[in-house]
């Protein structure tokens, strides 16, 4: 089967991740699969498309209202000879579903978590307006799918649920048992990622006299004028509390599943969340997990089984969750991360991701039928 897979670029983002994983794996499966970017400067999986010879149709979208990029989308889905197409992220949904009404294969779309207030934003509405046009709207997590059809019931019928995968490398004993706990954290510096309320967790530890976890956090820095402001307002914080020898920013990497074996635990404090790459990739190390106590978190997270939930907003929960962790004897924590590991390998693998979206995709060429 032949299939096109159309994202914004092959930058770091999650999004991304995920759709490269799957091209992949569709590929090594036999599949005929392509991908399309408009943005091509961006590259971070350029090398592992490469590696699955997978071909990429790189586009540059010159402008940000400009007509030649869902023109061009358009005719090479209606020239490609695919069966079918599969859209991650809003705006290549809409440029899928153009493609789609101009006589284009039948479309599907990765609704990546539509809008973060208590109702849709203007945006989001438009965006569910062309989800119209798509075969199947595919959630990642059960809350996101909840939210997303009571927002727009017009599309119940045709949206279901489709966890993250997470590569099962091998999971990765820990290198020591030596305290105080090491934290790793993963995702964009931005607030919704709040990383202020964590680093006001480690100062409530500071103030009782109770040891500070080492904590890393991976990840670039937002573009928007507001994500740099709020970095530096937390470098601020840091020397106020006397905490800069406890947090290590270390930028983007490509080496996550390294720096998962130099730490004890998963640190994972966003206010809201669709379902984070980060919290699939922990479990598939072995890592155990403190979570924000929001979306499908405390569906895997148990508690005091493979990790902690905590309240985002309150600093308070937060240090009580590394309490909990760093309390723990080094077998406990390692046999955490057994359970954590037991998670990925029943519900969050590539592979899963993989069987899932193949389904779908056959259903919406007209070779298996449909079960959402």
């Amino acid at each position: 089967m032949k299939v096109l897979l159309l994202i914004d670029s092959l930058g770091s983002g999650g999004a991304q991740r995920q759709l490269c994983l799957l091209a992949r794996e569709l590929k090594r499966a036999g599949w005929n699969v392509e991908l399309l970017v408009y943005h091509s400067a961006l590259d971070h999986f350029g090398p592992l498309l490469a590696a699955a010879e997978i071909p990429v149709i790189r586009l540059q979208k010159q402008t940000r209202f400009s007509l030649r990029t869902p023109v061009a989308i358009a005719w090479h889905a209606l020239t490609g000879g695919y069966q079918a197409m599969l859209a991650f992220l809003p705006t290549p949904t809409v440029y899928g579903a153009i493609a789609r009404a101009a006589g284009g294969p039948p479309l599907l779309v990765s609704e990546r978590f539509s809008f973060q207030g208590s109702k849709p934003d203007r945006a989001s509405w438009v965006v569910a307006q062309f989800q119209r046009l798509a075969a199947v709207v595919v959630c990642n997590s059960r809350h996101h799918g909840a939210r997303f059809t009571a927002a727009f019931p017009w599309l119940r019928s045709r949206t279901c649920v489709v966890y993250n995968g997470a590569e099962l490398t091998p999971a990765q004993p820990l290198t020591t048992g030596a305290r105080p706990l090491r934290l790793l954290a993963i995702g964009t510096v931005t607030p919704r990622k709040n990383f202020a309320t964590v680093i006001e967790a480690l100062g409530c530890l500071r103030a009782h006299g109770l040891p500070v976890p080492q904590v890393r956090w991976a990840g670039k820095v937002g573009l928007e004028p507001a994500e740099r402001a709020a970095r530096a307002q937390a470098e601020r914080r840091l020397v106020e509390l006397d905490l800069a020898s406890h947090w290590e920013w270390l930028g983007e990497r490509t080496d996550i599943p390294t720096l998962l074996g130099e730490c004890d635990a998963l640190i994972h404090a966003s206010f809201l969340e669709g379902f984070p790459n980060a919290m699939g990739e922990a479990f598939a190390a072995g890592r155990p997990v403190l979570a924000s106590a929001v979306g499908d978190h405390a569906l895997l997270v148990r508690e005091g089984e493979n990790g902690f939930l905590f309240d985002p907003a309150a600093a308070e929960s937060i240090a009580a969750a590394m309490v909990r962790a760093q309390q723990l004897e080094r077998g406990a924590l390692q046999e955490m991360g057994r359970r954590a590991r037991a998670v990925a390998e029943t519900q969050l693998s590539v592979s899963a991701m993989t069987r899932h979206y193949a389904r779908l995709l056959r259903a919406a060429g007209g070779t298996e039928e449909a079960v959402l």
